[in-house]
């Protein structure tokens, strides 16, 4: 079982990495449901998906692009963000940069059970907002809210995320790398046979 964890990050270190790394557009149309269950549009550049979230667990359902923009105009409210996901430690972190209904940057990360116990947030991270009212996706989308917070930076913030952005450039690197197939070249027998094959026609 995981544990996500939100935390404010100044829209200044957002962009750096937003502009280093890169990112997706993804949005997300809610609907006015209950407490107790929920639903919701979930809008990728490539796929969109009907999210429906209950105390039982979450079911994600394929939708169709004319299905989603259905939904999407019948839904009570909605927000679009900019997403770049990163790796810390083994920890999947989410950077998204709100563009509506308003500012808002915010770092996600997904930690199992032992690892949000031993988690030490990094100093680039700003004020934790998991248990805070009004923080999340939904409420954000159904009341049209704006969180944007000045932060404070100092240069060793900064210097963190420099040093964020280096090792995730390198990850890149190296993991298309290994995912490279090998050149492959033909044997004496092989080319022999082509070859024959060559003079026969």
């Amino acid at each position: 079982m995981s544990v996500t964890r939100r935390f404010l990050i100044a829209p200044s270190l957002a962009r750096l990495i937003r502009r280093s790394l890169g990112a997706s557009r993804l949005t997300e149309a809610h609907m006015a449901t209950g407490a107790a269950r929920h639903v919701h549009v979930h809008i990728e550049p490539d796929a969109a998906h009907l999210v429906l979230s209950s105390a039982s667990g979450t079911e994600w359902v394929p939708l169709s692009q004319a299905q989603a923009d259905n939904l999407v105009e019948a839904a009570a409210g909605r927000v679009t963000y900019d997403r770049t996901e990163i790796d810390i430690d083994g920890a999947r972190v989410r950077i998204d940069s709100f563009v509506a209904p308003g500012p808002l940057d915010v770092a996600e990360i997904e930690l199992s059970d032992e690892g949000a116990e031993l988690f030490v947030p990094p100093i680039w991270l700003g004020h934790e907002i998991t248990r805070e009212k009004n923080c999340d996706n939904r409420s954000i989308a159904l009341h049209s809210l704006s969180l944007a917070v000045e932060m404070p930076i100092s240069d060793a913030i900064v210097e963190s995320v420099l040093d964020l952005v280096d090792q995730q450039e390198l990850r890149t690197l190296l993991g298309r790398a290994k995912v490279q197939p090998p050149v492959e070249t033909p044997t004496p027998v092989e080319s022999m046979d082509h070859m024959d094959a060559a003079v026969a026609a």
